[in-house]
């Protein structure tokens, strides 16, 4: 009858995702696709990557994933160092939004991220990834409609926060001679969201050409970013700089400055004012 053929597809419905639901909690294991991963990665950019501890996964009600140890490999030519490491990662999304077409991200946790940039004499960088340019069709243009699909896809992502804990930036820049290297960095973020203020605390340690300029920075702002990312707003944008060298007027330097800076990407303008 057709109130039976009802109860059937009602069960269809609400017990095969729960059932679904309970067989990846108890009985799916990230860590038996490591080969997969690593394959795709490796597709989509070129590049290996390794991961070398446990991959822990969540379902409800956040999907989830934990990794430990990851490491993506450098270009040829760049040495043997890696491009990119990271210690342990957390990234959770909320299940409910998600069926909802939107995504809502708990914070994001990234702990003892180290990223080894060069820069060759040529101009050549480490960062370039194959298949980067993807999204440019055969006559060298970007879709129309990529810049609408991107804000739709912004107006439905929501982020708890970002937090990087204890980590190290080297930026080797042989073309200018200019070496940096940014440790112990450290960075947080309230919620992320869009025309809204996010709160965002940074402070490290740098070192510019081994020992010519070191010291701390400490820097404290809200920013406020547009769905097409053309507009940014920092408002009582507060940085602390504490160093010496050989580079700087009397061997040391020690200020600190406010002010409220308006970006305009599209405009090509930057407009600031003390405060």
């Amino acid at each position: 009858s057709m109130k039976r053929l009802l109860l059937i597809l009602v069960a269809i419905i609400i017990l095969v995702p729960l059932a679904l639901g309970v067989w990846l909690f108890f009985f799916f294991d990230a860590n038996d696709y490591r080969d997969e991963i690593s394959s795709g990665f490796k597709n989509s950019t070129g590049r290996e990557i390794s991961i070398a501890g446990d991959l822990k996964t969540s379902f409800f009600p956040w999907i989830g994933i934990e990794t430990g140890a990851l490491e993506v490999a450098n270009a040829p030519g760049f040495g043997d160092a890696p491009l990119a490491a990271i210690k342990s990662s957390k990234i959770h999304l909320k299940l409910k939004p998600l069926l909802s077409g939107e995504v809502e991200m708990d914070t994001v946790v990234l702990d003892g991220v180290k990223a080894n940039l060069v820069t060759l004499a040529n101009g050549k960088t480490n960062w370039e990834f194959e298949g980067s340019d993807a999204d440019v069709d055969k006559g060298g243009n970007k879709p129309s409609d990529s810049s609408d699909d991107a804000g739709k896809a912004l107006a439905a992502l929501a982020i708890g926060g970002v937090q990087m804990i204890n980590a190290s930036i080297t930026w080797d820049d042989r073309k200018s001679e200019t070496k940096l290297v940014m440790s112990n960095l450290n960075l947080e973020t309230g919620a992320i969201s869009f025309d809204s203020p996010i709160d965002v605390s940074f402070n490290s340690d740098f070192a510019a050409n081994g020992d010519e300029m070191v010291g701390k920075i400490n820097t404290t702002t809200d920013i406020t970013l547009s769905k097409s990312l053309q507009k940014v707003k920092l408002s009582g944008l507060t940085v602390d700089v504490d160093s010496t060298g050989s580079l700087l007027e009397g061997g040391k330097l020690k200020t600190s400055f406010k002010s409220d800076i308006d970006v305009d990407l599209a405009a090509q303008l930057i407009s600031s004012e003390k405060i």
